[in-house]
């Protein structure tokens, strides 16, 4: 955080009576300085000309959205950290949301609001104490951070390289059990794995629609979506999973 322990916050969203709503429930914190947005360019111009420890967008606007914020945000700001919001769960918009650098995913239900300070806090003082990862590792710093989700990373022979908790919750298995093995181990049609792999990799993603084989046996029908990404030269490609 910053010097003096105060958190400066940018709060981004059309519904003006929920931005109002939201921003007072975070002004409730000490510290937490709020200013709000109702449109993306008000917000661009606000994150060039002021200071700003982490920003939290809704992802539903008209004209220029949440990712097409964060995108703009990422050219600038590797690591500040960035929240998305929204009222719908969509595996399309987590994928794309952790591929442009999002460092958390929150959904618009439940306590979400009371909930959201607790979220600001850890993003930030994640940020402070340097575990953030670099843009070349985009995916690794916000796997953690996204809730509801099992957002996995894959080298490029199907093996898995991080297992978040939204993949232990969904499998019954935890990181320790599957990091290195094949993900294919823990679907019931492997073959059928492969070949959404191969389309990534011709198409840039892939649709996954496949039952899982739990821990304890029983098969869950889950469905998401996998990228294929490609780093610079000097970087592996590998394939990034978000389903449900």
């Amino acid at each position: 955080m910053t010097p003096d322990d105060t958190i400066h916050v940018l709060l981004v969203d059309d519904d003006e009576e929920l931005l109002e709503t939201v921003g007072a429930m975070l002004r409730q914190h000490e510290g937490v300085v709020v200013t709000t947005e109702p449109s993306v360019p008000a917000a661009l111009d606000t994150f060039d000309e002021s200071f700003v420890d982490c920003i939290v967008s809704d992802y539903d606007m008209p004209g220029m959205d949440g990712l097409d914020f964060l995108t703009a945000v990422r050219w600038h700001s590797t690591d500040i950290p960035f929240i998305v919001t929204t009222a719908h769960g969509n595996e399309r918009v987590a994928s794309e949301a952790v591929r442009s650098g999002a460092t958390d995913y929150i959904l618009k239900e439940g306590d979400w609001v009371t909930e959201l300070f607790d979220h600001v806090q850890s993003a930030v003082v994640a940020r402070d104490e340097g575990k953030l990862a670099h843009a070349s590792s985009r995916f690794q710093q916000a796997i953690d951070a996204i809730d509801g989700y099992a957002v996995v990373m894959l080298d490029r022979d199907g093996r898995v390289m991080t297992w978040n908790e939204g993949a232990e919750r969904l499998t019954d298995r935890p990181a320790t059990e599957i990091v290195g093995e094949r993900v294919h181990d823990v679907f019931a049609d492997g073959d059928a794995l492969d070949e959404v792999l191969r389309t990534a990799s011709d198409r840039g993603t892939a649709e996954l629609n496949h039952d899982l084989v739990r821990a304890q046996g029983s098969d869950r029908p889950v469905t998401g979506q996998v990228t294929h990404v490609t780093g610079h030269i000097s970087e592996p490609s590998y394939f990034a999973a978000v389903f449900h």
